[in-house]
Formats: structure tokens, sequence, C-alpha cells
């Protein structure tokens, strides 16, 4: 039977309806997305509707001379334009909104631009194309089949996840950030829907802010762009000054949301009256220093607040650290232990052997061996605390290079040693 690819998600598919999107035929995106099936710059088919927001509509794409999937990105403002009678070109409003969308549709292409030099970055997705073409701009993006992290946080036990699980996943997040505001950008509109975890383990941070209106007298809609509770203050203001403590606002949100499974009350509202729950009330297990450090990164006005990336990594890192000495310091006191229980036991032997040998010369081979080891059945203490060590020491290997392989092996060295007492302890 012929296969055809679906026109929505671009499986093959062998009858009119497809069993992997549940697309059928006569299905087409909703206004005002492009058809399926328009083909872009020659080259790019669009099919289903990823993302749309305020200004943009996001389209998994098809691209016809390499055969792989693609994300691109449309410029369409809201505000400021709708879609042609042809159903492809974008008509843009007269009178001022027209200044408004060359502006957003310059930002649109720089900020392209300056992201396509992070194409090796691995938490940023990778720009491959842009091209402007029916009055618009449109950016051609890597595909990564994944969820995005505020879906992910919804499919979790309360809505939430433990401060440790949240330390891992949002730190790739600002270790990204950190690499683009060295490049004077800025994100602006970070929080668990513009965070993306693939499916091979990856933590993406997605769009990044294209034709974001955030400067002076082009800040028309601000509503439009502004995620409540993720959003600092200075974002409400027309001239509010944004700098990367802007960013480190949003990304503190996004951790208290992930923590707690609550959004934190609006940045505006907490001007008059800061009621912000502390996560220890809400029965988040969190270290008390952290708590304030996130704290402070939640700072409602920005003279308040930590400055930039930098100093929030190196709080988190602290934690890191801290937990990583406390593993060091438990695998230590277990090599001490160890080693204390192996003296002792070897003077308990030797002088056990001595007894035994004034009470009874004809039988010290078999009364030193029974005094030894007794009739107990347990492993040997000196083997079981020396694997335990072991497997601490791959503990801290495994947190160190992020490698859940390493725990495994670990755990398959300290089930070896302690069978290994086991057979010692029956000798």
């Amino acid at each position: 039977m012929e296969r055809i690819q679906c026109s929505f998600c671009f499986q093959f598919i062998t009858t009119t309806s497809c069993s992997f999107c549940g697309w059928q035929d006569g299905l087409d995106n909703p206004s005002p997305a492009l058809r399926l099936g328009v083909v872009l710059d020659d080259r790019y088919r669009i099919g289903r509707v990823l993302g749309q927001g305020g200004f943009g509509i996001t389209y998994l794409a098809w691209d016809n001379n390499l055969h792989l999937p693609l994300a691109i990105k449309e410029y369409l403002p809201r505000d400021c334009a709708t879609r042609a009678p042809d159903g492809i070109s974008l008509s843009v409003y007269s009178g001022l909104t027209q200044e408004q969308f060359s502006y957003g549709l310059d930002r649109f292409t720089e900020e392209a631009r300056a992201l396509a030099r992070f194409d090796q970055h691995p938490g940023i997705v990778t720009v491959k194309n842009f091209f402007r073409a029916h009055g618009t701009g449109y950016c051609v993006m890597e595909y990564v089949a994944g969820i995005t992290f505020r879906r992910y946080l919804e499919q979790q036990p309360g809505g939430r996840i433990s401060f440790n699980d949240a330390l891992k996943l949002l730190m790739p997040v600002a270790d990204a950030l950190l690499a683009v505001h060295k490049t004077g950008l800025l994100h602006r509109d970070i929080a668990p829907d513009n965070i993306y975890l693939t499916q091979d383990s990856r933590v993406k941070l997605l769009d990044f802010g294209a034709a974001r209106f955030a400067a002076g007298e082009h800040s028309r809609s601000l509503s439009v762009i502004l995620k409540p509770g993720y959003a600092p203050e200075e974002q409400y203001r027309t001239r509010g000054n944004q700098g990367a403590w802007t960013d480190v606002y949003s990304l503190a949100a996004t951790f208290y949301r992930a923590i707690t499974g609550q959004v934190p009350p609006e940045s505006l509202d907490r001007l008059d009256q800061d009621d912000l729950v502390l996560p220890s009330k809400l029965g988040v297990n969190i270290p008390p220093e952290q708590e304030v450090h996130l704290l402070r990164a939640l700072s409602v006005k920005s003279a308040g607040r930590l400055k930039n990336i930098e100093q929030l990594q190196e709080g988190w890192n602290k934690n890191i650290a801290l937990f990583q000495s406390r593993v060091v310091t438990l695998a230590e006191n277990s090599l001490q232990t160890s080693s204390d229980n192996q003296l002792v036991h070897a003077a308990r032997k030797d002088k056990t052997f001595k007894k035994k040998i004034s009470n009874n010369e004809s039988n010290k081979i078999t009364s030193s061996s029974q005094t030894r080891y007794g009739s107990n059945n347990a492993p040997d203490r000196g083997l079981f605390f020396l694997g335990l060590a072991v497997f601490l020491f791959f503990v801290v290997l495994g947190l160190n290079a992020s490698d859940f392989g390493l725990f495994f092996l670990g755990l398959m060295v300290f089930l070896f040693i302690v069978a290994l007492g086991l057979i010692v302890g029956h000798v």
C-alpha cells in the first residue's frame, strides 16, 4: 500500500487519517495561521501549529530539500497586522501601528541573527535560517521532540517537583541565559511554557523575546507580551529599566512555581502588598539559605534584586557544593569506620586465637577459624563499609558528571563487595 505523508505531523501513513496525531483529511490550521501545505521560500512546507502568541505563530514544517522536520516562527503581531485575503501575506493596520510593525520586524530579524551565533549551545534552540517574504519575517529553527516545562510540571504530583530536581532542570536554563546576556540580549519572557524538555533529556530555552516591544515609545500593548506572575514590575512600565535582573526575576519565579506548584503573585500587586508565601510555609523542603537566595532573586524592586545570572548561579552552586561535600564526608567517615572495624576485628581475632592455643593446642586451626567469624552468617563488616564508601564515591562522580550510569555502576560494585563479604563470612 502506498504511503503518504501526514499534512499535520509529517509522519508517513497509509490512510487519510493519521494514527500519530489524529489528523484527518479536511482538517486545517485555525485562522490566522497559514494553511496546511503552504510552501515558504520554495522549500518549507507548513504543517501544524506548535504555538501561538501575541507576536508570532510557530509551525512544524518540512524541509523539502533536506527531508527533515523543522520549526518555523512567523512574525505576526496581532495588534498590528492580520492575515491578508490571499491567506499567505500579511495586512498591516494603518496609522502608528505600521511604524510599530516595522520596528518589531527589524528586532525580529536582529534577534534571529544574534541567536544564530549560539548554534552549538546545548541550551538554546538552533536557528537554521531566516528570510523575509509576504510582508513579514520567518525564523527557521531546529525541531526537537519533547514537552514544555509547564506541561511537565502539570504531570507531577501536586503540580510541583523537589528543590533538587528544580535545580537540576533550571541550571541549564541559567547557563543559556548567561551566554545570551554576554551578547547584550535579554529574553524578557522566561516562563515554564518557554522552557522545553527534550526526549533525549536536554533542557532548552525557547522564544527569545522576538520583537518584544520593551523599549520606550514602541511599547504599545504590554499586556500581550507579559505573563502574570513571571514578569517583574519594570516590564509593566514604558520606561522601566530592564537588564539582566529582569530575566533573573522571571527565572526565579519559574523556580518558585516549580517547587511550590503556585505561580507567584503579580509583581505590580506585590508593590502595594507583598503576599508572596515562603516556599517553606507551603511544605517545600528547601535549605534556609536557599530560600533567602530565592527571595532576593524575587525582590519586587530591581534595586534589591540579584543583579545578574552569575549571582543567581553562585548561590545555587553553593547548594550543590554543600551537598557534594556532605556526600564526600559521609564516604570518608565510612572509610574510616571500615578501617577502624578491621583493626578491632584483627585485634579480637589475635587475642582469641592465642586463647584457643593455650586451651587446646591440638584444635588450634578449627578453634581459631570458628572464633574469627563465629557462626554468624552476616557479611564481613569491613567489606560492607568499604563497599558503601565505594558506592558513595560513584554517587559523587555521578553528580559531577550528571551521569546516572555511574550510580548504577556504583550500586553493582557495592553489591559485589557485599557478596564477597558474605563469602568471607562463611570461610
